[in-house]
């Protein structure tokens, strides 16, 4: 426990450095909301292709099962 305490903060910091191109300005409630709703919609939007990926990938199983 004392690890963290003596080296979180700086973890924290260098982990924000380093990913700050994905931090959204400014960070707001309302900014965090358009952005849980963008990664509904199009998680949402994604779903059809996912689904034929998948049904492609069990026919290819198949196949190999018949073989």
């Amino acid at each position: 426990m004392e690890v963290v305490y003596k080296h979180g903060g700086a973890y924290y910091k260098q982990i924000l450095e380093q990913n700050k191109q994905y931090i959204q300005e400014p960070p707001t409630i309302e900014k965090c909301d358009i952005l849980s709703k963008q990664l509904f919609y199009t998680r949402l939007a994604s779903i059809p292709g996912r689904h034929e990926a998948f049904r492609k990938e069990l026919d290819y199983f198949k196949q190999l099962w018949k073989n």
